[in-house]
């Protein structure tokens, strides 16, 4: 499942799917404030990632240049920027029995993949963790923090078989994309709620309750 909201779009067709449900997320304390791409309302800026393996020890990390992220609830998948997706699927796939066909990798259905972390920059309503909540909108550089939004491992993994089927292989939930940006997918959407404000240039995101 996955959740999200709009809000105050002026300059174009939207719907508005209401209030923010607070019901949806793990606490209103939890919210984050992450500035978006003018002009991309569905986005956000990843700085860097990393892998925690559960079958590898130790965590592997880069950093990058700011490579604008869209994201999609249209699609299932993630996709990767042509001028990381070397180093990325390095450290993806790293311990990973797979194939790879025509651009998309596959690997058994079992397989416990690593959950992919991504760094980004955001600013932090209650950076004290005290309950005395600061203004974001006003005071977004001084309560500017650095954030990891993490896909896990078992949503990593898209069972495409048809029923019945004896294939015993699914497909890895990120692809190389033949552009240089990031597009995030459903699986993004599946552990964190996102509420759009593209007259703020922000979106804020919680993680779900799901």
């Amino acid at each position: 499942m996955f959740a999200t909201h709009l809000s105050q779009w002026a300059y174009g067709s939207w719907i508005d799917f209401g209030e923010v449900r607070v019901d949806s997320v793990s606490s209103v304390n939890d919210f984050i404030t992450i500035k978006i791409e003018t002009g991309y309302f569905y986005s956000l800026e990843p700085l860097a990632v990393q892998f925690r393996n559960p079958a590898l020890s130790g965590t592997k990390r880069f950093y990058m240049p700011p490579t604008i992220a869209i994201l999609s609830t249209g699609l299932q998948f993630n996709m990767v920027p042509n001028s990381l997706q070397l180093r990325f699927f390095e450290l993806l796939l790293e311990g990973v029995d797979y194939e790879e066909k025509d651009g998309v990798f596959y690997t058994p259905c079992v397989t416990q993949m690593a959950d992919v972390e991504i760094m980004v920059e955001g600013c932090d309503p209650d950076p004290n963790g005290d309950g005395v909540f600061q203004n974001c909108d006003a005071g977004y550089n001084k309560n500017k923090r650095y954030f990891w939004v993490v896909f896990a491992g078992q949503d990593m993994i898209i069972d495409s078989r048809v029923e019945d089927s004896t294939e015993q292989l699914c497909i890895i939930n990120f692809l190389p994309n033949v552009d240089d940006y990031w597009v995030f997918g459903q699986s993004f959407y599946t552990d964190y709620y996102i509420s759009h404000e593209p007259n703020e240039n922000q979106i804020r995101i919680a993680p779900t309750e799901l």
